[in-house]
């Protein structure tokens, strides 16, 4: 059978394309519909996941010959989140997987041909809505926590995009707290982890702006604090062992370094060091 399938999705393809080659997406969205129809038909018997995966390929084919712009990517993560529910709600990895592959194209065509190409605005609202709807499967399903990795880096480069050069380290280390106080809070490791990731990036960017304004060495020192006081003072559920060390020594040494740029900027340069010291009291 699948390889019947095969071979009239290859005759039959050939053929349209000779004669009518610019409605290929006609046939593609054709047949994806007589396998959808084949799916179900084939779903009491157990023998449904060869036309379930012909009928998600095609699909995926008649949005990419149809559709351009960001209107690909929207049609993707539509059609993408309707298997990842059918997947919950029917408990199959195999639909589940599907769905990952089709967001995993979908992110790819917004890297590739949309975020070097367009204007911000016309691919912004993808990402982000992206973002919201890997979110909510990682709530529907909290086993798949990847969906909340690659959410918090749509985010990320959202907000990336969209700030300048010198609120970028800010606006990541602000956002850090969200995530991770909502890890400490509901006792979940990844978004934690996802918070340690966006107060990394956001440092390192406070670190690449030479100008080092005083609020964003002020921010990172503050986040920094507030991570170690939650190491130390929280209960033992809330972290991992190796976690909480890990945060402790990060923690500390990031806001020692973040206290000492902020005061080599604010302070004037005569009371740096010891050697103004000694000159004062002399």
């Amino acid at each position: 059978m699948p390889l019947n399938a095969l071979g009239f999705l290859l005759l039959s393809g050939v053929k349209w394309s000779h004669a009518a080659p610019d409605s290929m997406w006609i046939f593609a969205a054709g047949t994806s519909s007589l396998y959808l129809g084949s799916t179900i038909v084939r779903a009491h018997s157990g023998r449904w996941r060869p036309a379930v995966l012909l009928n998600a390929a095609l699909a995926m084919t008649a949005i990419l010959l149809k559709l351009e712009h960001q209107w690909a990517p929207v049609a993707l993560l539509a059609v993408g989140e309707i298997y990842y529910l059918a997947g919950v709600r029917f408990r199959s990895a195999y639909l589940r997987w599907i769905a990952a592959a089709m967001f995993a194209i979908e992110l790819l065509h917004l890297a590739i041909a949309e975020v070097p190409d367009v204007p911000l605005y016309t691919w912004e609202p993808v990402a982000a809505a992206t973002a919201l709807v890997f979110y909510l499967n990682r709530a529907l399903r909290p086993l798949d926590v990847f969906y909340g990795y690659f959410a918090a880096a749509l985010a990320a480069v959202v907000s990336g995009f969209e700030a300048s050069d010198a609120w970028r380290g800010r606006v990541w280390t602000l956002m850090a707290a969200v995530p991770f106080v909502f890890g400490w809070w509901r006792r979940q490791f990844d978004f934690r982890m996802q918070g340690y990731g966006l107060a990394a990036i956001g440092a390192l960017a406070t670190a690449g702006y030479l100008p080092h304004p005083p609020m964003g060495l002020a921010i990172g020192a503050a986040l920094a604090y507030g991570f170690v006081q939650c190491a130390i003072r929280s209960g033992e559920d809330r972290f991992l062992d190796p976690e909480r060390d890990a945060v402790r020594w990060a923690g500390s040494a990031a806001a020692t370094i973040a206290l000492t740029a902020l005061i080599w900027r604010l302070v004037p340069a005569e009371w740096l060091g010891a050697d103004a010291c000694d000159g004062a009291l002399a």
